[in-house]
């Protein structure tokens, strides 16, 4: 597993990080607030394209977990 990306944000005081990784099957994205982790998405058959807005709609809080 080896991390692609990241994205950092903060929303109501608190602070947000997503992390991509390339897995074999695929990628995944690791969900943080506040350095503790929420939990793990995976995206077995999606471009890292639409991995990464996946992330970036969490930060903004398009996305729930």
């Amino acid at each position: 597993m080896n991390k692609v990306n990241q994205f950092l944000g903060e929303k109501d005081g608190q602070k947000l990080c997503a992390e991509i990784y390339k897995e074999e099957f695929g990628y995944s994205i690791k969900y943080f607030i506040n350095g503790t982790l929420q939990t793990t998405e995976s995206f077995p058959n999606n471009s890292i394209y639409y991995v990464e807005d996946a992330a970036e709609n969490w930060l903004l809080g398009i996305k729930t977990l």
